[in-house]
C-alpha cells in the first residue's frame, strides 16, 4: 500500500469476507509504502484505511 500524501496516523484495518478482521495495524508516518501480507486462505478481503481526521477509504483485495 503506497500513500500519495503525508499523514500522521493511519490505521489499516484487515477484514475477510465475512467481516472477521485478520490484522489490525496503525502506522505513526504514512509517506512511506507499506508491505502487508495477509494471513488467511485465497480470496477476497477489505483493507480499511482510517486517517487520524476520521477520513477513511476502503480496497478490495484479492489474495490469489
Amino acid at each position: 500500500i503506497s500513500f500519495g500524501a503525508d499523514h500522521q496516523q493511519v490505521q489499516i484495518v484487515v477484514a475477510n469476507i465475512v467481516g472477521q478482521v485478520i490484522s489490525k495495524t496503525n502506522v505513526a508516518s504514512a509517506n512511506t509504502t507499506i508491505n502487508m501480507d495477509i494471513a488467511g486462505p485465497a480470496g477476497l478481503y477489505f483493507v480499511t484505511l482510517r486517517e487520524e481526521n476520521g477520513k477513511t477509504a476502503v480496497l478490495k483485495m484479492v489474495k490469489e
